[in-house]
């Protein structure tokens, strides 16, 4: 058996194409917009899914064979930078939140991908800003839902940095959305 696998090619591990790799990690390129039926799903162009409980976004996520990302695989798609797009903090327009004077560049959630200079330099879109997301606690830890990334409608701190918004009632909705990630997946050649 083992001498048969030597002579297989070498095979690579890979993401679907609505996600980013990041290493042997694959992460939604978009916050998810949830499908009727139930799967999250990453998309340019529409609006993300909000007033998800921490429970639901999970299922969205296993329901399209993904999962919530992990705290640490949020923060990662940032690339170990300060802000996704590199150390300087969003300059007016950037990014759907507000601005320096507390003006609100929009009424609601903007279409995912609509701020692509909000993105981060690997392509993950959408981090900062629109709406927040449910990450799930990393392998280890405390159990505790958890949030990131700001919403349309307040500025906040760097989201690449420091600890996420521990949200004490999983239960709670109001404007939060998900970002599935999976394990990138080995490409056979003769599937390519």
């Amino acid at each position: 058996m083992i001498a048969l696998l030597a002579w297989l090619p070498a095979c690579d591990k890979r993401c679907p194409e609505e996600m980013v790799q990041l290493g042997e990690l694959c992460i939604d390129r978009y916050e998810a917009s949830v499908a009727a039926d139930g799967r999250a799903r990453s998309l340019p162009g529409l609006k993300p899914t909000v007033g998800l409980t921490h429970a639901q976004a999970a299922a969205a996520c296993r329901s399209a064979s993904k999962r919530l990302c992990y705290d640490h695989e949020w923060v990662a798609a940032c690339g170990g930078r300060e802000w996704p797009w590199g150390s300087e903090a969003p300059v007016d327009g950037q990014c759907p939140v507000p601005n320096a004077n507390g003006d609100k560049p929009l009424d609601d959630l903007a279409l995912t991908g609509s701020f692509p200079r909000c993105g981060s330099v690997e392509g993950v879109q959408d981090l900062y800003g629109n709406a927040w997301e449910w990450t799930a606690p990393d392998p280890g830890t405390p159990s505790a839902s958890a949030k990131r990334g700001g919403a349309w409608y307040v500025a906040g701190p760097s989201p690449c940095t420091g600890a996420p918004f521990i949200m004490h009632d999983p239960g709670f909705a109001g404007t939060i959305a998900a970002r599935c990630c999976s394990d990138a997946r080995v490409a056979w050649p003769w599937a390519r």
